[in-house]
């Protein structure tokens, strides 16, 4: 009852074709057991209240904003204009995808495989490791070009939402407000001291929200 089972079978399976089976050790928690599929498809977990009170333990997606699906326009009117906002390049990137799947019930991967985004690593003159620890997984691969062929869908994906630098946008708006939008939710802001790859000043960009925070008490959070 203290887990929001929908958000987590809503979670897209991103090997349809294989099969899941969690492996459990003695003292793991329910992050152990799927944090490598959670960061597969670049999720997490959060725990939320929701109408009644109640915490609940839910998965967040925390992927490339989802424009289709906005809940909330921030403009100008809404941000304070006591603190400036911000908008850094959030410099943490991962361009060496490490895979690890096929475990036998020591713990042992079967299937180890390590793919690098070489024009991110050329780019930026770095090279940074996601470990993927897929526990519980098994991929039908025989040989490393099997498993080429079944996670290249994936690491396209992961290339495309953590090879390059992110804009993270940070203000301050009214409790009010973020009491409106929860960790995972898709909104889009429009602010003139904002900068994004086109330049300085931003409008109706989408984003996904990452963090909120406020004490209960001031009127204003971020």
């Amino acid at each position: 009852a203290d887990i929001d089972l929908e958000s987590f079978l809503g979670i897209p399976n991103p090997i349809s074709s294989e099969t899941f089976a969690p492996i459990y050790e003695e003292g793991d928690t329910i992050l152990d057991i799927v944090e490598g599929m959670l960061n597969l498809v670049n999720y997490t977990v959060d725990v939320s209240t929701d109408a009644n009170g109640k915490c609940r333990l839910r998965s967040v997606e925390i992927g490339l904003p989802d424009s289709s699906n906005i809940v909330r326009d921030f403009t100008t009117r809404d941000i304070a204009e006591r603190s400036v906002p911000k908008s850094d390049a959030e410099l943490s990137i991962k361009n060496v995808f490490k895979f690890a799947a096929n475990h036998d019930h020591k713990g042992d991967a079967g299937v180890e495989l390590t793919i690098r985004d070489q024009v991110s690593i050329d780019l930026f003159n770095e090279a940074e490791d996601m470990s993927l620890d897929l526990k519980g997984v098994k991929i039908d691969a025989t040989t490393p070009g099997d498993a080429v062929h079944v996670l290249q869908p994936i690491f396209s994906k992961l290339r495309l939402e953590n090879s390059y630098p992110r804009r993270v946008f940070t203000f301050d708006v009214a409790t009010s407000l973020l009491q409106q939008i929860s960790l995972g939710h898709t909104c889009t802001i429009t602010h003139p001291l904002m900068r994004s790859t086109s330049g300085l000043g931003i409008t109706s960009e989408p984003a996904r929200v990452r963090s909120i925070e406020y004490d209960g008490y001031s009127t204003t959070g971020t």
